[in-house]
């Protein structure tokens, strides 16, 4: 700020007039060399600059924490709590991505596909395993790498080729027409090669997927 000759000072408060004081002010301005008019604009253009710059601040995206894949998560996979992480990312709008206050909604879901560790959860990635119909059964086997398809995951729709021995007829094979869908796939053995495979099955053909030793599991669709 340009300090006032003591000569206006003193004749604003002698006067006690605002005209004075403004013409004394402009007149010590001007014996400095400053510009009245000019200054005027600079302070304009200043605020003018300075709401431009807030206005852009405020229009910055925001940084919102959404969830992510902590760990692999196979297709078919039940999703649990040491699954999820989370990380931050800009958000200029809505996001596709689940927000880490859905966590605990998520837990329970199914994986609709293979997720690679870091993956940012949506919730076109997941979705609910209806419970099991009063018509249906769970019928747990285990099967060796010949009897099921590698890829085999929890979802897929699948049939099923029981096979057995009879002394008078052989070997004897029978086709499960029936809508049969895969409900959780174990982790393969390495010193036996097999691993625990739970079937979705309606509860009159359970029995019989029991008691066969051999059932061969083929995927729908491929």
């Amino acid at each position: 700020m340009v300090p006032l000759p003591a000569s206006a000072i003193g004749r604003t408060t002698t006067t006690g007039d605002p005209a004075a004081l403004g013409r004394a002010l402009r007149a010590s301005l001007r014996q400095r060399g400053v510009r009245v008019r000019e200054l005027a604009v600079g302070v304009a253009v200043l605020a003018v600059s300075t709401g431009l710059f807030v206005a852009m601040s405020s229009d910055e995206p925001r940084g919102v924490a959404v969830l992510t894949a902590k760990v692999e998560i196979a297709r078919g996979a039940e999703i649990d709590s040491t699954m999820l992480a989370s990380t931050v990312v800009a958000a200029d709008g809505d996001l596709p991505y689940l927000p880490v206050s859905a966590a605990d909604e998520i837990i329970g879901l199914m994986s609709t596909v293979d997720l690679e560790q870091g993956a940012l959860l949506a919730p076109s990635l997941l979705e609910v395993r209806s419970p099991l119909g009063v018509n249906e059964a769970l019928v747990g086997l285990t099967v060796g790498l010949e009897s099921a398809p590698s890829e085999l995951a929890p979802g897929d729709s699948v049939r099923l080729i029981l096979v057995s021995d009879d002394v008078e007829d052989g070997r004897v094979v029978t086709e499960i027409d029936s809508s049969v869908v895969v409900w959780s796939v174990g982790v393969l053995d390495d010193l036996t090669e097999l691993r625990p495979v739970s079937l979705r099955v309606p509860l009159d053909v359970a029995g019989q997927v029991a008691s066969h030793e051999l059932v061969r599991i083929v995927k729908v669709g491929i």
